[in-house]
C-alpha cells in the first residue's frame, strides 16, 4: 500500500477560513506536487494499481492528477474507490469561525496522542478491509493530513505529520498494516526523479 495525502490547497496555508468557498481548492503547488507524486510513482513499475482517497474533492482532484501522471485512468469499481469512512473527521456543527480557524490544518497535531490512536484504529480498519478486498492490488490511497498522522501513529505509536504529496510504503501481513519503508518527502521524489533524468541523457 502506498499512502499518500492530497495536494497542498488554499485551508493548509495561513490566513485561509474555513467558510472561504474555495478554501480547498489545490494550489497551483498542489497539482505540481501531485504530479510529482505521478511520476516517481510510475518510477516504481506498482503491480495492477488500485486507487482509493475519501471522495472529497480534494483527494478525488488529487487521484486523477496522480493517476494521470502515472498513465492510467481511474475507473470506478474497477481501479478506483472512494471510501467516505476516511474523511477528515471535521467537527464543524456548532463552532464559530474563530473555532473552526483554530481547528483547520494540523488540528491533529495539537491532540494527545490517546486520542491520535483511537483514530488511527477506525482509519487501519477501514483501509485494512480495502485491501483484504483486493489482494491482487496495490492500494495507492490519497488521503488527508490528520486521517494519515491518526494511522501513522497506530502503527508506530508516534506522532508523524506527512507533508502535502508525501509517501508511505506499507504492507499488509496478519491482521496488520506495518510500515515497510523510510517516510519519502516530496523533495526526496523530485531528488530522485532527477537522478533519472541525468541517467537517461547520459545513456543517449
Amino acid at each position: 500500500m502506498y499512502l499518500s495525502r492530497h495536494g497542498t490547497v488554499k485551508i493548509n496555508k495561513k490566513g485561509v477560513s474555513p467558510d472561504d468557498p474555495r478554501a480547498y481548492d489545490l494550489l497551483e503547488e498542489g497539482v505540481r506536487g501531485c504530479r510529482n507524486l505521478g511520476s516517481y510513482l510510475q518510477t516504481l513499475t506498482i503491480q495492477n494499481p488500485f486507487f482509493v482517497d475519501s471522495g472529497l474533492q480534494r483527494t478525488v482532484t488529487s487521484t486523477q492528477l496522480v493517476a494521470d501522471s502515472m498513465g492510467i485512468k481511474v475507473v470506478p469499481n474497477k481501479n478506483y474507490y472512494s471510501c467516505a469512512a476516511l474523511e477528515e473527521d471535521v467537527p464543524w456543527e456548532g463552532l464559530t469561525n474563530k473555532q473552526k480557524e483554530k481547528y483547520h490544518c494540523g488540528r491533529h497535531r495539537k491532540k494527545p496522542i490517546k486520542l491520535a490512536l483511537e483514530l488511527g484504529a477506525e482509519v487501519h480498519t477501514e483501509l485494512y478491509q480495502i485491501a483484504e478486498d483486493h489482494p491482487e492490488n496495490n492500494l495507492i490511497a490519497i488521503l488527508h493530513g490528520g486521517i494519515n498522522l491518526a494511522l501513522i501513529a497506530y502503527i508506530t505509536g508516534q506522532l508523524r505529520v506527512m507533508d502535502n504529496c508525501g509517501l508511505y510504503v506499507l504492507e499488509r501481513t496478519e491482521n496488520r498494516l506495518r510500515i515497510v519503508s523510510d517516510y519519502i518527502s516530496p523533495e526526496k521524489m523530485r531528488e530522485e526523479l532527477g537522478k533519472g533524468e541525468k541517467r537517461e541523457r547520459g545513456i543517449r
